[in-house]
């Protein structure tokens, strides 16, 4: 678990730089990278995850299509809930 701590790390990292920047043209410049930064994070959280539940699966091969199922709907329930209390 540790590897999704540094994601999450990563992430913190440059989210806080984001909420204090302003529309300046010095500002505005340092998006790109601290946005880059945060898909790097991102990625590392997303492939843990996966890595995850291929290990609850194991060798269980006959029943792996329906947890990766499963895990994908979930994930766009919740995706989907998020976005729209965010923009609602």
């Amino acid at each position: 678990m540790s590897v999704m701590k540094v994601g999450m790390f990563i992430i913190f990292v440059t989210s806080t730089p984001l909420y204090y920047l302003s529309d300046l043209a010095p500002g505005r410049s340092l998006v790109y990278p601290l946005v880059a930064s945060q898909g790097i994070g991102l990625a590392i959280i997303l492939n843990t995850a996966t890595s995850l539940i291929s290990d609850i699966i194991g060798q269980d091969a006959e029943n792996s299509a329906f947890v990766y199922g499963v895990y994908s709907l979930f994930d766009k329930f919740a995706n989907g809930f998020l976005l729209y209390y965010i923009v609602a």
